[in-house]
């Protein structure tokens, strides 16, 4: 199964979208190359996944 289309974008700067794992790993980052961002990843089913949106790439807040 794949998680994609999953697109932040931002009128204030650079965005970066991170996808951690249920154990709080990440295991997938955007490049945070511009205002519009989009990251794809194969997920499993039976999986528990966090998507966070880090608008300068140092604070992380949840969506």
């Amino acid at each position: 199964m794949d998680l994609s289309g999953l697109t932040v974008s931002s009128s204030t700067g650079i965005v970066y979208l991170r996808l951690y794992d249920s154990n709080g790993t990440e295991v997938k980052a955007s490049t945070g190359s511009s205002t519009r961002d989009t990251i794809t990843y194969s997920v499993n089913a039976d999986e528990t996944y966090t998507v966070r949106v880090d608008p300068r790439g140092d604070i992380t807040s949840i969506i």
